[in-house]
């Protein structure tokens, strides 16, 4: 049904058009890594309305494509749809690797994709009738184009090594395309048709294929109108206009708004001036220069604009018997649109990784269910290009038996979200084909990457932050399998101290015992912890600070083991807090500590005396004859018992 509503929406159910050529199939997604809205969110997957910068966003920091938007539109979706296939994820990391290796061959590759134009916007206009002569002349020019593309792509400094065999397999495919059999006919059938003479400035039918000879007539009058035109240009630059310097514009654009004119430069504006006489006209005065014209350069182009449109009238039915012919060689253009998309994407990759500021590397992918993470110097893509962020990176080890799930507990400010979350970025820039920001990778094939990372309410939809974080925990725990990859950040923060920490030991402990996921869980409840003492593959990790009486300096660093301290009140005082807050924040942070271990002190006594009590009563109850017997024995187990 939403795909019926697309194309509804699009205008396309009901155009004669497109009757027939729309067709409804079941897609598998089990060939695509599964990603939850709060995942895209939590991972700055794509640019949101905090992002200030380019590289505020893993989109943002992979895009360089050098086309103008079909690379653009192929990074987002595969972004959005990282690949399960591991045989296809490593035929984009050979062809990045080629480019990686060889930056002359990158760089003359890119040269070449930047001349490609809208292909897919080029296509949909033919399809849908709008295009001329001039979309005719721009896909003309772009498949002249292609030669030189496959030329960088067989460049035979490669080699015929395994990388360069994926780039050769671009090449080969393209260079079909330009056959004589297919898009070689289409540039046949465009030099017939347009008059080259006059393109890009102009975009005429050639006037022999006009039987009636009106075509022929109006290009002998635009002719003559031209020849009038350059004859006065002449004539006021020799007089008018002699000694200043003056440019005649030739700009489309600007012939459009002023038609014909000179741009003269300020400094003569007085010797304009002194050119008496209705025929002299100022047209606009900037500080680039006076626009400037005469009656007569302005009735020639009034001249040339009717005449031009004329011819335009007269050749429209040559025109649309053109396009019609030309739109039968669409599905090849559609066809050269995905490989060239494609290429510029794997081109964006491999630029991104050769020009980076720190280290880039081709991530080893393992089957789902097998190894684990095992990444060395792991650092995040979009911080360590912040200025003045000297980025410290960090190990990630979760083997799938002993480490899969991992509590990473330390002080506010520490790093502990963006810890977790660079995980999350390196498995899905790895699934994609892309190079990851670390020394070393291993990264396992994951069927989803699922986040609980922050929350906000939604007060259209009566949904409190608190019930926004649990209907997301929710679906971790519903939609999360063995081989998905989880990412948790202060779970159970909307609620009371206890019931948040009674929901994050048991999502934990569920998730740690039976999903069996890959998880990072990032909390403040330290007595979460104490979960690997009973849960085997539970390992704590925690985030270094160094603490002083005046202050807390965080080291960013990832070591083993719990931590049992926050630093709250210390990053509270370097936010600013006046020091009556800050004193009696400490006042009752001591007072609770010390309730609560007094409350946990008084309720041991109370379980150890029932424990006793039931012991007493069990022995009594065991009692044999010989015992029940002696009175004096009984007398003491009774005394016992009364004492409790």
């Amino acid at each position: 049904l939403q795909a019926a509503a697309c194309l509804m929406k699009q205008n396309l159910v009901g155009n004669e058009m497109f009757v027939g050529s729309c067709t409804f199939s079941i897609g598998n997604l089990d060939t695509y890594v599964r990603l939850d809205v709060a995942a895209l969110e939590a991972l700055n997957l794509f640019p949101g309305r905090d992002t200030v910068n380019r590289e505020g966003s893993v989109f943002g920091v992979l895009n360089r494509c050098s086309t103008k938007s079909i690379g653009s539109k192929l990074l987002s979706r595969w972004i959005r749809q990282p690949l399960m296939d591991s045989t296809e994820i490593s035929r984009r990391q050979n062809v990045v690797k080629t480019l990686f290796e060889d930056r002359a061959r990158l760089d003359n590759i890119r040269a070449c994709l930047k001349r490609v134009p809208d292909l897919d916007s080029l296509v949909r206009k033919f399809e849908r009738e709008r295009a001329g002569l001039e979309q005719m002349y721009i896909l003309f020019r772009f498949v002249e184009s292609l030669p030189e593309l496959v030329s960088s792509l067989t460049s035979d400094e490669a080699g015929d090594n395994e990388s360069s065999v994926e780039m050769k397999k671009i090449a080969s495919k393209i260079k079909d395309l330009v056959g004589n059999a297919k898009l070689g006919k289409y540039q046949e059938l465009v030099k017939s048709v347009l008059d080259f003479d006059l393109a890009p400035r102009e975009f005429r039918v050639r006037a022999c294929h006009d039987k009636s000879g009106k075509l022929s007539d109006l290009a002998t009058k635009i002719e003559a109108v031209l020849e009038k035109v350059s004859q006065t240009r002449e004539f006021i630059e020799e007089n008018e206009l002699y000694g200043m310097q003056a440019k005649f514009e030739t700009d489309s654009k600007m012939l459009k708004t002023y038609g014909y004119h000179f741009r003269v430069h300020k400094r003569n504006d007085n010797a304009l001036k002194k050119l008496k006489g209705i025929k002299y006209k100022y047209l606009n005065v900037v500080s680039s220069g006076i626009k400037w014209t005469t009656t007569e350069l302005t009735s020639l182009h009034d001249k040339y604009v009717y005449l031009t449109t004329e011819y335009g009238k007269a050749q429209s039915v040559l025109v649309n018997n053109a396009a019609d012919v030309a739109r039968s060689f669409m599905p090849l253009f559609e066809i050269a649109s995905t490989l060239i998309a494609k290429l510029d994407v794997l081109a964006s990759f491999g630029y991104v990784a050769s020009y980076a500021p720190s280290t880039y590397v081709c991530p080893q992918l393992c089957e789902p269910g097998a190894g684990g993470y095992f990444v060395k110097g792991a650092r995040h893509p979009c911080l360590e290009l912040q200025e003045d962020v000297d980025f410290i990176a960090n190990d990630f080890e979760l083997d799938a038996e002993k480490s899969r799930f991992q509590l990473i507990t330390g002080p506010n400010m520490g790093g502990k979200s963006t810890y977790i979350r660079q995980l999350g970025i390196i498995s899905i820039m790895a699934q994609i084909g892309s190079f990851v920001p670390c020394e070393e990778a291993q990264v396992p094939l994951v069927d989803a990457v699922l986040a609980r990372v922050g929350a906000s309410d939604l007060q259209l939809r009566g949904v409190s932050t608190f019930m926004a974080e649990m209907i997301e925990a929710s679906a971790i725990l519903r939609t999360a399998t063995k081989n998905s990859l989880v990412i948790i950040d202060e779970l159970g923060r909307g609620t009371s101290t206890y019931d948040g920490f009674g929901l994050a030991w048991a999502i934990s402990e569920y998730i740690a015992k039976h999903t069996k996921s890959f998880c990072m869980f990032a909390t403040h409840f330290h007595e979460l912890t104490a979960l690997s003492n009973t849960v085997p593959c539970v390992v704590n990790r925690h985030v270094t600070a160094l603490a002083t009486k005046e202050a807390v300096t965080m080291l960013y660093t990832v070591n083993p083991g719990p931590c049992n301290k926050s630093f709250g009140i210390n990053i509270a005082k370097l936010a600013g807090f006046p020091d009556d807050v800050i004193e009696t924040a400490k006042r009752k942070v001591e007072e609770l500590e010390g309730f609560c271990s007094s409350d946990m002190e008084s309720s041991k006594k109370p379980r150890t005396a029932m424990a006793n009590s039931i012991d007493r009563i069990t022995a009594f109850a065991n009692m044999s004859e010989s015992e029940i017997g002696n009175l004096e024995t009984l007398k003491c187990k009774i005394g016992s018992l009364m004492a409790y």
